[in-house]
Protein backbone atom coordinates (compact mmCIF):
# COMPACT_ATOMS: atom_id res chain seq x y z
CA UNK A 1 0.00 0.00 0.00
CA UNK A 2 1.01 3.03 -1.07
CA UNK A 3 1.92 6.04 2.29
CA UNK A 4 -0.18 8.81 2.45
CA UNK A 5 1.48 12.06 1.67
CA UNK A 6 2.17 14.35 4.46
CA UNK A 7 -0.50 17.06 3.80
CA UNK A 8 -1.40 19.41 6.15
CA UNK A 9 -4.98 18.00 8.26
CA UNK A 10 -5.66 21.71 8.48
CA UNK A 11 -5.32 22.89 4.64
CA UNK A 12 -2.28 22.26 2.43
CA UNK A 13 -0.97 25.44 0.54
CA UNK A 14 1.67 23.84 -2.30
CA UNK A 15 4.02 26.69 -3.58
CA UNK A 16 3.02 27.02 -7.34
CA UNK A 17 6.23 26.18 -9.15
CA UNK A 18 7.84 27.19 -6.35
CA UNK A 19 6.73 30.75 -5.74
CA UNK A 20 6.02 31.72 -9.34
CA UNK A 21 4.44 34.89 -8.30
CA UNK A 22 7.57 36.54 -6.62
CA UNK A 23 10.54 34.29 -7.85
CA UNK A 24 11.73 32.35 -10.95
CA UNK A 25 9.56 29.61 -11.52
CA UNK A 26 11.16 25.84 -11.21
CA UNK A 27 14.17 27.11 -10.02
CA UNK A 28 15.71 26.25 -6.74
CA UNK A 29 16.10 30.00 -6.00
CA UNK A 30 12.34 29.81 -6.72
CA UNK A 31 12.17 26.98 -4.30
CA UNK A 32 14.26 28.16 -1.85
CA UNK A 33 11.80 31.36 -1.72
CA UNK A 34 8.48 28.95 -1.30
CA UNK A 35 10.58 27.15 1.96
CA UNK A 36 11.61 30.35 3.21
CA UNK A 37 7.89 31.49 2.74
CA UNK A 38 6.79 28.83 5.11
CA UNK A 39 5.64 26.05 2.51
CA UNK A 40 5.58 22.56 3.74
CA UNK A 41 4.70 21.33 -0.36
CA UNK A 42 6.52 22.66 -3.63
CA UNK A 43 4.96 21.74 -6.81
CA UNK A 44 7.07 21.92 -10.05
CA UNK A 45 7.20 20.56 -13.63
CA UNK A 46 9.09 17.48 -14.94
CA UNK A 47 10.35 17.04 -18.52
CA UNK A 48 12.26 14.10 -19.78
CA UNK A 49 15.00 15.83 -22.39
CA UNK A 50 17.20 13.36 -23.89
CA UNK A 51 20.04 13.99 -21.57
CA UNK A 52 18.26 14.50 -18.13
CA UNK A 53 15.27 15.17 -16.41
CA UNK A 54 14.39 19.30 -16.66
CA UNK A 55 12.16 21.19 -14.26
CA UNK A 56 10.43 23.21 -16.62
CA UNK A 57 6.89 24.30 -17.75
CA UNK A 58 6.81 25.41 -21.14
CA UNK A 59 7.42 23.51 -24.56
CA UNK A 60 9.47 26.61 -25.97
CA UNK A 61 12.38 28.18 -24.11
CA UNK A 62 11.38 31.98 -24.79
CA UNK A 63 8.90 33.31 -21.93
CA UNK A 64 11.34 32.53 -18.67
CA UNK A 65 14.48 32.42 -20.90
CA UNK A 66 14.01 35.17 -23.39
CA UNK A 67 16.01 32.21 -25.39
CA UNK A 68 14.52 30.52 -29.38
CA UNK A 69 13.71 26.70 -29.71
CA UNK A 70 12.02 23.87 -28.13
CA UNK A 71 13.48 22.75 -24.36
CA UNK A 72 13.45 19.60 -25.57
CA UNK A 73 15.40 20.07 -29.04
CA UNK A 74 18.21 21.71 -27.03
CA UNK A 75 21.61 20.23 -25.95
CA UNK A 76 21.62 20.20 -22.21
CA UNK A 77 24.97 21.88 -22.07
CA UNK A 78 23.15 25.41 -23.84
CA UNK A 79 20.55 24.57 -21.71
CA UNK A 80 22.69 25.45 -18.90
CA UNK A 81 24.53 28.60 -19.75
CA UNK A 82 20.75 30.14 -19.69
CA UNK A 83 19.03 32.51 -17.13
CA UNK A 84 16.00 31.18 -16.06
CA UNK A 85 15.43 34.03 -13.74
CA UNK A 86 17.85 35.61 -11.01
CA UNK A 87 20.79 33.92 -12.26
CA UNK A 88 19.11 30.79 -12.36
CA UNK A 89 19.85 27.80 -14.55
CA UNK A 90 17.01 25.18 -15.39
CA UNK A 91 17.96 22.72 -13.41
CA UNK A 92 17.81 19.02 -13.43
CA UNK A 93 15.00 16.64 -11.14
CA UNK A 94 18.56 15.17 -9.79
CA UNK A 95 19.95 18.43 -8.81
CA UNK A 96 16.30 19.68 -6.86
CA UNK A 97 15.88 16.35 -4.99
CA UNK A 98 19.78 17.14 -3.66
CA UNK A 99 18.72 20.30 -2.85
CA UNK A 100 15.13 19.73 -1.27
CA UNK A 101 15.66 16.48 0.56
CA UNK A 102 14.63 17.00 4.12
CA UNK A 103 13.39 20.72 3.91
CA UNK A 104 10.36 20.53 1.98
CA UNK A 105 7.83 17.82 0.48
CA UNK A 106 7.57 17.57 -3.26
CA UNK A 107 4.93 17.61 -5.93
CA UNK A 108 5.82 16.57 -9.62
CA UNK A 109 4.05 17.48 -12.86
CA UNK A 110 4.84 14.94 -15.45
CA UNK A 111 4.78 17.39 -19.07
CA UNK A 112 6.40 16.11 -22.22
CA UNK A 113 9.49 13.83 -23.58
CA UNK A 114 9.46 9.99 -23.94
CA UNK A 115 9.09 7.87 -21.05
CA UNK A 116 8.73 10.53 -18.69
CA UNK A 117 7.05 8.53 -16.82
CA UNK A 118 8.96 5.42 -16.43
CA UNK A 119 12.25 7.71 -16.20
CA UNK A 120 10.87 9.88 -13.06
CA UNK A 121 9.73 6.86 -11.41
CA UNK A 122 13.34 5.52 -11.83
CA UNK A 123 14.97 8.56 -10.44
CA UNK A 124 12.15 8.79 -7.37
CA UNK A 125 12.55 4.92 -6.25
CA UNK A 126 16.55 5.95 -6.66
CA UNK A 127 15.81 9.45 -4.54
CA UNK A 128 13.86 7.20 -1.33
CA UNK A 129 16.56 4.56 -1.39
CA UNK A 130 18.99 7.91 -0.74
CA UNK A 131 16.70 8.75 1.86
CA UNK A 132 13.44 10.43 0.87
CA UNK A 133 10.61 10.11 2.84
CA UNK A 134 7.75 8.34 -0.21
CA UNK A 135 5.19 10.38 1.76
CA UNK A 136 7.05 13.64 0.82
CA UNK A 137 6.77 12.99 -3.01
CA UNK A 138 3.72 13.62 -4.87
CA UNK A 139 3.40 12.55 -8.81
CA UNK A 140 0.62 14.08 -10.75
CA UNK A 141 -0.41 14.52 -14.57
CA UNK A 142 -3.63 15.47 -16.76
CA UNK A 143 -2.38 12.42 -19.19
CA UNK A 144 -3.69 9.67 -16.85
CA UNK A 145 -2.19 6.77 -19.21
CA UNK A 146 1.20 8.49 -18.01
CA UNK A 147 0.74 8.24 -14.38
CA UNK A 148 -0.47 4.99 -14.83
CA UNK A 149 2.81 4.10 -16.45
CA UNK A 150 4.60 6.31 -13.26
CA UNK A 151 2.57 3.75 -10.88
CA UNK A 152 4.20 0.43 -12.63
CA UNK A 153 7.66 2.07 -12.34
CA UNK A 154 7.30 3.57 -8.82
CA UNK A 155 4.11 1.72 -6.98
CA UNK A 156 5.64 2.91 -3.53
CA UNK A 157 5.25 6.54 -4.73
CA UNK A 158 1.61 8.94 -4.15
CA UNK A 159 0.17 10.08 -7.20
CA UNK A 160 -2.66 12.79 -8.02
CA UNK A 161 -4.65 12.77 -11.26
CA UNK A 162 -4.76 16.44 -12.45
CA UNK A 163 -8.00 17.58 -14.20
CA UNK A 164 -9.39 20.59 -16.16
CA UNK A 165 -12.88 19.88 -17.00
CA UNK A 166 -15.25 17.89 -15.25
CA UNK A 167 -15.20 14.19 -16.29
CA UNK A 168 -17.91 11.58 -14.93
CA UNK A 169 -15.02 9.28 -14.41
CA UNK A 170 -12.88 11.53 -12.02
CA UNK A 171 -13.78 9.60 -9.12
CA UNK A 172 -12.92 6.48 -11.48
CA UNK A 173 -9.76 7.88 -12.30
CA UNK A 174 -8.83 8.08 -9.14
CA UNK A 175 -9.68 4.87 -7.54
CA UNK A 176 -8.14 3.29 -10.59
CA UNK A 177 -4.54 4.88 -9.47
CA UNK A 178 -5.06 4.15 -5.94
CA UNK A 179 -4.59 8.29 -6.15
CA UNK A 180 -3.91 10.13 -2.81
CA UNK A 181 -5.46 13.03 -3.95
CA UNK A 182 -7.11 14.46 -6.39
CA UNK A 183 -6.57 17.69 -8.06
CA UNK A 184 -8.27 20.44 -10.21
CA UNK A 185 -8.62 23.62 -12.11
CA UNK A 186 -10.90 25.87 -10.30
CA UNK A 187 -13.05 26.23 -12.93
CA UNK A 188 -14.08 22.66 -12.36
CA UNK A 189 -14.31 23.60 -8.94
CA UNK A 190 -18.39 23.75 -8.38
CA UNK A 191 -20.41 22.70 -5.96
CA UNK A 192 -21.59 19.56 -8.03
CA UNK A 193 -18.03 18.35 -9.11
CA UNK A 194 -16.80 19.12 -5.12
CA UNK A 195 -19.78 17.07 -4.10
CA UNK A 196 -19.36 14.35 -6.58
CA UNK A 197 -15.36 14.33 -5.40
CA UNK A 198 -16.43 13.94 -1.85
CA UNK A 199 -17.28 10.72 -2.74
CA UNK A 200 -14.22 9.63 -3.28
CA UNK A 201 -13.02 10.50 0.42
CA UNK A 202 -9.84 11.96 -1.14
CA UNK A 203 -8.22 15.56 -0.58
CA UNK A 204 -9.65 17.65 -3.25
CA UNK A 205 -6.56 20.82 -4.08
CA UNK A 206 -7.56 23.60 -6.48
CA UNK A 207 -4.84 25.07 -8.24
CA UNK A 208 -4.18 28.32 -8.98
CA UNK A 209 -5.42 30.27 -6.08
CA UNK A 210 -3.89 33.91 -5.84
CA UNK A 211 -6.70 35.29 -3.66
CA UNK A 212 -6.84 34.58 0.08
CA UNK A 213 -10.44 35.54 -0.23
CA UNK A 214 -11.37 32.81 -2.56
CA UNK A 215 -9.21 30.39 -0.46
CA UNK A 216 -11.56 30.66 2.18
CA UNK A 217 -14.58 29.93 -0.16
CA UNK A 218 -13.24 26.73 -1.26
CA UNK A 219 -12.05 25.57 2.71
CA UNK A 220 -15.75 25.82 3.42
CA UNK A 221 -16.34 23.66 0.31
CA UNK A 222 -14.62 21.30 1.81
CA UNK A 223 -11.40 21.77 -0.65
CA UNK A 224 -8.45 20.48 1.10
CA UNK A 225 -5.95 22.68 -0.27
CA UNK A 226 -4.41 24.96 -3.23
CA UNK A 227 -1.39 25.63 -5.06
CA UNK A 228 -0.82 29.46 -5.30
CA UNK A 229 2.12 31.43 -6.67
CA UNK A 230 2.10 33.67 -3.62
CA UNK A 231 2.64 31.44 -0.19
CA UNK A 232 2.95 34.09 1.51
CA UNK A 233 -0.38 35.55 1.14
CA UNK A 234 -1.17 32.20 3.15
CA UNK A 235 1.53 31.10 5.38
CA UNK A 236 1.64 34.29 7.10
CA UNK A 237 -2.00 34.52 7.82
CA UNK A 238 -2.49 31.07 9.50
Amino acid sequence: MKPRPAFDPQFTIFGHRGAAGCAPENTLLGFHTAIAQGVAWIECDVQAHPEALLLFHDDRLRRTTGARGRLLDTPLATLKTLDAGGGSTIPTLQEALAALQGRVALNIELKAGDAVAERTGEALCRAVEEGWDPAQLLVSAFDHTALQRFCLAAPQIPVAPLFDRPSPRMVEVARSLDAAAIHIGLAVATPIVLSALDEAGLPIHVYTINQPALADRLRERGVSGIFTDYPQRFILRD
